[in-house]
């Protein structure tokens, strides 16, 4: 009995004096620290990835955009007013419900760059309503703001002067007239005829820009031109005002906007630089 006593109080003295010596920053290595949570301060401000949604395969025609907008044009413009000295184009995508409700609007490209007019605009899409359908679809639109300035008299006969020059440089005399020309020295090339097929078939939408244009001034009447940069998908990514002399500039920005909405031919050899001139009387 004696010895097994021994034999328990030997094997205590030697757990005892392990547990001092590791206690004591002995051989035992000590525990590694405890890791960084992953959730850091830097890691939580950063933004969520949007969950991957699946886009309905079919787009809204433009004129149907169009009917949507209609009636909501002066909410619509309101927004660009908070910057009334900005100027450019803001590209706007959505998806419509069955039932006509306009979900996710999104802010794709912006010249404006004013957050104010941006989420503005963003809200009163969301607002649009459409005509039920059979099924969802995708739909799009740039609204454009203040494309073509009123020139002071000054400025208009400095336009015009440097204008004639630059045609006459150019050879392209003939460009101010109506009708789709190539501009010289465009990387690009769509045949003419091509580029007014699909600018004729857009005519509705610049006669309803027209037509409310009508309502503003009765007796509104003068030339629009405009030179459209079409790039390699076929895809207006660029209109600018050529010295158009249609006082009414909200027409101009309208017709600006149904620009934007047509879809060309794919180019050869790059983006194409069109010019483009209208005559409403």
């Amino acid at each position: 009995m004696d010895r097994v006593s021994r034999t328990l109080k030997f094997f205590m003295v030697l757990t005892a004096a392990a547990f001092l010596v590791s206690g004591c920053g002995g051989a035992t290595p000590e525990a590694p620290p405890p890791r960084a949570p992953k959730h850091t301060a830097l890691a939580a401000q950063k933004p969520k990835r949007k969950a991957k949604v699946r886009r309905p395969a079919r787009s809204i025609e433009a004129n149907k955009v169009v009917l949507a907008i209609r009636g909501n044009e002066v909410e619509l413009r309101k927004c660009f007013f908070r910057a009334p000295t900005a100027r450019g184009a803001i590209h706007v995508t959505w998806q419509v419900d069955a039932k006509g409700f306009v979900h996710d609007p999104t802010l794709e490209a912006s010249t404006i760059d004013n957050p104010a007019v941006e989420s503005c605009l963003i809200e009163r899409v969301s607002e649009l309503r459409f005509d039920a359908m059979e099924t969802p679809a995708a739909a799009e639109w740039t609204f454009v703001f203040r494309l073509a300035e009123n020139p002071t008299a000054k400025e208009e006969k400095r336009r015009a002067k440097a204008l004639k020059k630059k045609l006459k440089r150019e050879r392209y005399q003939d460009s101010d007239e109506p009708g789709v020309r190539i501009e010289r020295g465009s990387p690009g090339w769509l045949e003419p005829a091509k580029v007014a097929d699909v600018v004729e078939f857009g005519y509705p939408l610049f006669a309803r820009c027209y037509r409310d244009g009508i309502e503003r001034h009765e007796d509104l009447r003068g030339a629009m031109r405009l030179r459209l940069v079409i790039d390699e998908d076929g895809r207006v990514d660029q209109v600018a005002d050529r010295n158009s002399d249609l006082p009414d500039r909200m027409v101009i920005d309208c017709v600006a906007e149904s620009f934007y909405s047509m879809r060309f031919p794919k180019p050869r050899r790059g983006r194409v630089h069109v010019l483009y001139g209208v005559e409403f009387d």
